[in-house]
């Protein structure tokens, strides 16, 4: 094989290389998206199912006061706060979601490296804030079972109820917080794995 074979040959190699580097990228960035995706998707659903155990919240708080029942007054305080935030935050999620898509789709195709810094940075963010309000909810719904409790013993039924209230209204956070947490933390991870394209 003379120089001219040998420099057709490395041609060839460097260009199926360049061609592989840039379908992988492509591979790796489409993946990426659908990663994305997925993640808001189901921040939607999971907006959706807030509003909806707000709504349960609220409905059942107002149950409760109109039946002029102490225990059942001091249980409707926590539930119609806590039924008002879900439905807000829910409503957060499950309208707000798709323009932030939209926006990361465009971020994505235009700078993929610009993508991962930021959304690592954010879902890092995200986490730790997850995990702060985890902590919180824990402590509330344990304080609300010492002031049921204390209600209990000291035959104050209204104390009772707003224990019960405030353990299960927090409750229902906890749980799809713990749905939102799994969520972020498999966002995360994948885009820590994602590997933005080569420049050739």
């Amino acid at each position: 094989m003379g120089i001219r074979g040998a420099v057709a040959l490395c041609s060839i190699a460097i260009v199926l290389g360049a061609t592989s580097a840039r379908a992988q990228s492509h591979g790796s960035t489409e993946l990426a998206r659908e990663h994305m995706h997925a993640y808001f998707d189901g921040e939607i659903r999971g907006g959706y199912g807030f509003m909806a155990t707000g709504a349960a919240l609220i409905g059942g708080g107002s149950a409760l006061w109109l039946s002029k029942e102490d225990a059942g007054r001091g249980a409707a305080y926590p539930m119609l706060g806590v039924g008002a935030l879900q439905l807000i935050a829910g409503a957060a999620f499950a309208f707000g979601s798709p323009a932030r898509v939209d926006t990361f789709d465009t971020q994505l195709s235009d700078s993929p490296a610009a993508f991962q810094r930021d959304e690592l940075e954010r879902m890092n963010g995200v986490n730790a804030t997850v995990s702060a309000l985890e902590i919180a909810e824990l402590t509330l719904m344990g304080l609300g079972l010492i002031t049921a409790a204390i209600g209990l013993v000291l035959e104050e039924d209204t104390l009772t109820g707003i224990g019960a209230g405030t353990t299960l209204s927090i409750g229902s956070v906890f749980v799809q917080d713990l749905l939102v947490h799994s969520r972020a933390r498999e966002y995360r991870d994948n885009l820590k794995r994602f590997r933005p394209g080569v420049t050739f």
